[in-house]
């Protein structure tokens, strides 16, 4: 599976707030470590790059996501070798940007998943209403640490 929900829950106190840093993880870091693996890419900067698959592999790692840590760190791995290639060093990072694709497909498949997000949608649209974004303050704090 592209993640292991059973490894995942065991880095927190509770499922639910498992659930939550998975929805966290797919609406706002996936996005965002996409688009700057996509810009380093872009730009042919394999610092760039390779900073952006470190921080998606540690937060790979914490969400139970472990092919795409395996990914993430063979990605660096290559492009940290000695001759590497910017050929090579794209071909890793593609296969990243394909296995955030399966994870964010699993996370959109998966039942409990759904339904978890589904009712946080329900409620961030009821928090929105009342002006309360408290539950906002440091909503990726655990991802970025990693």
């Amino acid at each position: 599976l592209p993640v292991d929900m059973k490894a995942g829950t065991a880095n927190f106190g509770s499922e639910d707030q498992y659930l939550d840093l998975l929805q966290r993880f797919r609406s706002s870091f996936i996005p965002e470590a996409t688009a700057s693996i996509q810009a380093a890419l872009k730009a042919r900067d394999s610092d760039a790059l390779s900073k952006a698959v470190h921080r998606l592999k540690g937060s790979a790692g914490y969400v139970g996501a472990g092919a795409l840590f395996q990914v993430c760190s063979e990605t660096r791995t290559a492009i940290a070798a000695k001759g590497a290639t910017w050929r090579k060093s794209e071909q890793q990072a593609t296969a990243v940007l394909a296995e955030v694709k399966r994870v964010l497909a699993f996370l959109e498949r998966n039942d409990k998943v759904r339904a978890f997000f589904d009712a946080d949608q329900k409620g961030a649209g009821e928090v929105a209403q009342s002006g309360d974004d408290a539950s906002q303050d440091g909503s990726l704090s655990s991802l970025e640490m990693c």
